[in-house]
């Protein structure tokens, strides 16, 4: 985008909105002086100019670079780390890259099913039964793949085969996002380490066995923990969720060296790094993505932009020490936590090599930073945002905008996003949608739903896939909508004994519920039963139509047998209001949300295709190379509607062999796509999605690609299965 920017919208308030956050100012219990700081709040707001640029050491990318870029040092990536697994996503760096290229585009046809383990065979904890899907990208070391399975046990499988090795039974569901294994020192065997619930393990490696003399009989109680840990020297550096912190402890013994936390003790929680961070063994530091802050969709408790939530947080691994930090979403009301693991990578630009993190986040955007600075490597633009009308809500002046690296996704979502797979695909989506509000970081109101994309991503927690020969980024995304919904809660109170709400427990409540909390049932994020809150709804503005006789038929035409006729309409509105004033002036309600995928009458995502995607960023200059759908539903393309892609959440590796392999697509392929443009060259169907990103290796000089298929955990994804497959060439055809 050159020239001079667009301004951007501004927001302007109406009366409507207004009244809307007075209301809300009385449920919350708050002084009228609060209302009249949020009437100032959005004053000032206007006052503020539209955009805000944080200056990027090559600016926009055609200009001179800052005099500081001739002072950074570059390491580039190590090159032995490049043919070895041995920690989730692909090492330290999370490249999920591998120099390996004996499969390449000219044979990758020919790959075929080399082993299959199958944990529900192999009677994994002793029943075989499936308990949840894996979300662990194995490892390698030698000749031994380690694994978490579907059975919430860790297997050591011999590579070149499949057969099992050892099982190791956790008390808690082990390695979620990954494991690492390490190669040990004189006196020391090698081990595995991983989190398993609250626990830090570790394993000998070769039995599977705990490691006696590692902290508590093999384990240190650290607190709730998801995210591979890494070794750095004589370091095992771990984080952890609940608190968010940053932890190190001595590699062999397990005794603690220091914990930072992420959130300052007493402040709310939040800024989990649930989804991975990496480690620069030569820096010396640590590149950790962050969560959104708690409560996650509604912030009045936790004013302020929520320091480190959302954020790409760099941490000193000698002492503990946070070095920077940049924030990308500021007071999350929408679920916009940089679920990637960040990719260390080394990018050539302006002449210069330049050590980078780059981490693709939900909202579309790619936060691409220098190492030992934090700075940005393009100019970062900030638009101004609209301000919340909810009282006590202090939402951010500012969110992200940038115009480089070139967004790959939109979290706005508008009428001309609805999905147009089908006539009655639309109206069902219409129809859902008729109350509903949206916009650029709109934030959410009480008695109406809010539509984003990206909570789900834009990019999710299996992250994108560097080369570093090439400076190409490749991210597997999603572009599917949500509906934020704000409510109100009566504090434990029995509705009274009256005419009116005797009516209200006969033809209401048996949707509603008997204290009018409604009802919001989920299942796999797809709503599957809504009745909206009826707390305080004759004191929200313009939901007085919800007691006019078409309008109620209207929005109850689904349920059977109901009869009610205006009077009793009119009886029912006099005593809510009523009783929601008392509540209100007593201090007895409260706010809470909730989310669900907005979906159409068939299961489809609500918002127009492509609903996945795999994208090749180019991270030197900015731009997107190409992009292509990823998945596909027959049965839509059957009715002649082009490829949609699916929602997916498996993953994406690269190769020197001109490769990617991606998995996690509904239709449960694993595919081999051209790197250079995205062209499906090799497909196989799995017995169910891919869950985890794929691997690679070699033995004997045959070079391996291994997937973790036990499906998905949302309401599209039907199959489940306890397989770990690895494809190799024939025989023959590689030697």
């Amino acid at each position: 985008m050159g020239g001079a920017s667009p301004r951007a919208p501004r927001f302007e308030p109406t009366f409507a909105h207004y009244a809307a956050a007075a209301v809300v100012v009385l449920a919350l219990g708050a002084a009228a002086s609060a209302w009249l700081a949020r009437r100032e709040e959005a004053a000032r707001a206007d006052a503020l100019p539209p955009y805000r640029v944080v200056p990027g050491l090559f600016g926009d990318g055609t200009g001179e670079p800052d005099p500081r870029v001739a002072s950074l040092r570059a390491f580039g990536v190590e090159p032995a780390s490049l043919t070895r697994w041995t920690r989730s996503h692909g090492g330290d760096g999370s490249l999920k890259f591998s120099a390996l290229d004996r499969i390449d585009r000219a044979n990758v046809g020919r790959l075929e099913v080399a082993w299959v383990f199958d944990g529900e065979a192999a009677r994994l904890r002793g029943d075989g039964v499936w308990r949840r899907n894996v979300q662990a990208n194995p490892v390698v070391a030698g000749r031994t793949l380690y694994a978490a399975t579907a059975q919430d046990t860790l297997v050591a499988l011999d590579a070149a085969t499949g057969a099992l090795r050892w099982e190791f039974v956790p008390r808690a569901v082990p390695a979620r996002r990954g494991l690492v294994y390490w190669e040990g020192r004189e006196g020391v065997a090698p081990r595995l380490y991983f989190v398993a619930g609250a626990e830090l393990l570790a394993l000998d490696a070769a039995t599977g066995a705990p490691v006696a003399s590692f902290g508590d009989a093999g384990s240190v109680a650290i607190g709730e923990a998801t995210a591979a840990p890494a070794v750095v020297g004589d370091r095992l550096v771990a984080t952890t969720n609940s608190p968010a912190t940053v932890r190190a402890f001595d590699v062999a013994t397990g005794r603690p060296l220091w914990r930072t936390p992420l959130v300052a003790d007493g402040r709310p929680i939040g800024a989990a790094p649930w989804g991975g961070f990496s480690v620069d063994a030569r820096r010396g530091r640590a590149y950790v993505t962050t969560g959104n802050p708690r409560p996650p969709l509604y912030g009045a408790d936790r004013p302020g932009n929520n320091e480190h939530a959302n954020s790409v947080v760099c941490v000193d691994l000698e002492t503990g020490a946070i070095d920077w930090a940049w924030q990308e979403v500021r007071h999350d009301l929408w679920n916009f936590d940089i679920a990637s693991p960040p990719v260390l990578t080394t990018i050539e630009i302006g002449g210069r090599r330049v050590d980078v993190v780059a981490a693709p986040t939900k909202i579309g955007t790619t936060v691409l930073l220098e190492r030992d600075t934090g700075l940005p490597i393009f100019d970062q633009r900030r638009r101004l945002a609209q301000p919340s009308v909810l009282a006590g809500e202090s939402t951010a002046a500012y969110q992200p905008d940038p115009v480089l690296p070139e967004p790959f996704a939109s979290m706005e979502f508008g009428p001309e996003r609805v999905t147009d797979v089908g006539a009655a695909n639309r109206e069902s989506v219409e129809w859902q949608i008729a109350n509903a509000t949206w916009g650029w970081f709109a934030t959410a109101t009480v008695g109406r739903p809010l539509v984003v994309f990206g909570q789900h991503g834009g990019a999710e927690w299996p992250g994108a896939a560097a080369d570093p020969d090439t400076g190409w980024l490749y991210v597997p995304i999603n572009h599917i909508p949500w509906k934020i919904r704000l409510y109100m809660l009566a504090r434990d109170e029995a509705l009274p004994a009256t005419p009116p709400f005797a009516l209200y427990a006969e033809r209401c409540a048996r949707c509603h519920g008997a204290a009018r909390e409604g009802n919001y049932e989920e299942r796999g994020e797809q709503e599957v039963a809504y009745a909206p809150s009826l707390v305080s709804l004759t004191q929200l503005p313009g939901l007085e139509r919800a007691y006019r006789l078409d309008w109620f038929r209207a929005r109850h035409r689904d349920v059977p047998g109901l009869v009610v006729d205006q009077r009793e309409l009119d009886a029912l509105a006099s005593a809510f209001d009523a009783f929601d004033a008392e509540l209100l002036a007593r201090k007895a309600t409260r706010i809470t949300a909730t989310t669900a995928q907005l979906v159409d009458h068939e299961g489809y995502p609500g918002g127009a295709p492509p609903w996945g995607e795999i994208v090749a960023l180019h991270l030197p200059t900015g731009r997107i190379g190409w992009r292509v759908p990823f998945g596909e539903f027959p049965e839509l393309t059957a009715r002649g509607v082009p490829v949609t892609g699916q929602p997916n959440y498996g993953g994406v590796i690269a190769t020197r062999g001109g490769l990617l392999f991606a998995t996690g697509t509904v239709d449960g392929e694993l595919r081999a796509l051209d790197a250079a443009n995205g062209r499906e060259l090799w497909s196989y169907r799995l017995a169910a999605s891919g869950s985890a990103p794929p691997l690679t290796y070699e033995l004997d000089g045959r070079q391996y690609v291994a997937v973790v298929a036990s499906g998905g955990r949302f309401h599209n994804f039907g199959e489940r299965s306890s397989k770990i497959y690895a494809f190799a060439l024939p025989a023959l055809a590689d030697e």
